[in-house]
């Protein structure tokens, strides 16, 4: 139980808003973490299984346990690297359900040659009708985007941590827009977020609605396990 203290008293320091809590929950068991699954639940203390299962077998051919605040997206790569040592073959196709669905984990299966076959979440906006991303032209080279009412936002400011560039369209550019209801609602202008991995992103989003897509998904839910 002293061991178990300190290890409460060494947690890490102060973080960043945008860095996960990852506070001990319980002096005897020093391993666990707080998680809400779900935004508007309540929170639990415990864990999270990262599991790999041959689709034609059943087979279980690795799994990871991680404390419940880790990001899903961060376990893939090494999964399907473990699942590779274990039986000795490279996956031609992977599903997996929305939260793995990442650019670098979509960049790191294309440059595998395995199919991606992850879920993919609707995009900001889509729900509501409006424009996402997808709607705007961007040029690396001129190092601008277009909007879909003609205008211009140039000089991206890039986000290390994010990995892709962020533009700005002004409050003068968007007020008088006859397409702003259609865009954003803010009281100043639209930010238009182009990440690192834009093309493989939008690739995965054209492909979410194809038949074998929609089949991997409903394979994937009729092999999960629950545990």
């Amino acid at each position: 139980e002293a061991d178990l203290l300190e290890r409460v008293r060494e947690r890490q320091p102060s973080r960043s808003s945008s860095q996960r809590r990852d506070a001990i929950a319980s002096v005897y068991d020093a391993d666990a973490r707080f998680s809400t699954r779900d935004n508007h639940k309540k929170a639990y203390v415990g864990y999270k299984e990262h599991i790999v299962q041959d689709a034609s077998s059943g087979i279980i051919t690795c799994a990871t346990v991680t404390g419940a605040n880790v990001d899903d997206s961060t376990q893939l790569q090494d999964l399907i690297a473990k699942h590779e040592a274990v039986t000795g073959d490279r996956p031609e196709s992977v599903a997996a359900d929305a939260k793995y669905h990442t650019g670098p984990n979509h960049a790191a299966m294309c440059a595998a040659a395995i199919r991606a076959m992850i879920a993919v979440p609707a995009a900001k906006g889509e729900k509501q009708g409006l424009f996402t991303t997808a709607d705007f032209l961007h040029d690396r080279v001129g190092d601008c985007v277009m909007c879909p009412g003609g205008k211009l936002a140039s000089g991206g400011k890039y986000d290390a941590k994010a990995q892709g560039l962020e533009y700005y369209f002004t409050k003068s550019q968007c007020l008088d827009c006859p397409l702003r209801q259609l865009c954003s609602k803010r009281e100043y202008g639209r930010t238009v977020f182009i990440s690192d991995y834009r093309d493989l992103i939008q690739e995965a989003r054209a492909a979410k609605d194809t038949p074998e897509a929609k089949q991997a998904q409903i394979d994937r839910l009729n092999i999960e396990r629950t545990f």
